[in-house]
């Protein structure tokens, strides 16, 4: 899936518990270690993992990041922060990016969750 900005309402349709608690942040300009890339899901492709000076890991999209070799500068601002949502839930889409969704809940707290978990939520006309 590509980069998208989008800003809209979606509802959870399945839930997903965060399994990282203390998530890779970078700020632009930062380096990191490049490991690996992601393997798994076919849905989300270009993460790759990556390491930074504080010893911290994550999955990083290859898109926001400059590679020479195993370093990686970053683009911008990242956080690997992920949400646990309960189905049922409705969360403020901000950015879809390979195959996750970087969603705010009405309380402000922020973070990704995986897109295939989540349906367009219309808004109700009165």
């Amino acid at each position: 899936m590509s980069d998208q900005t989008v800003t809209s309402r979606y509802r959870v349709v399945k839930s997903y518990r965060s399994a990282n608690a203390d998530p890779i942040i970078l700020r632009r300009g930062d380096t990191v270690h490049v490991g690996q890339d992601y393997d798994g899901d076919p849905e989300w492709k270009d993460w790759l993992w990556c390491e930074s000076k504080t010893d911290k890991g994550g999955w990083v999209p290859r898109s926001l990041l400059t590679i020479l070799g195993s370093t990686g500068t970053a683009r911008e601002d990242y956080s690997a922060r992920e949400l646990s949502i309960q189905k049922g839930e409705t969360l403020n889409v901000i950015t879809i990016l390979n195959g996750w969704a970087w969603s705010r809940r009405t309380n402000g707290e922020s973070g990704w969750v995986p897109l295939r978990n989540l349906e367009p939520h219309p808004v109700s006309k009165t």
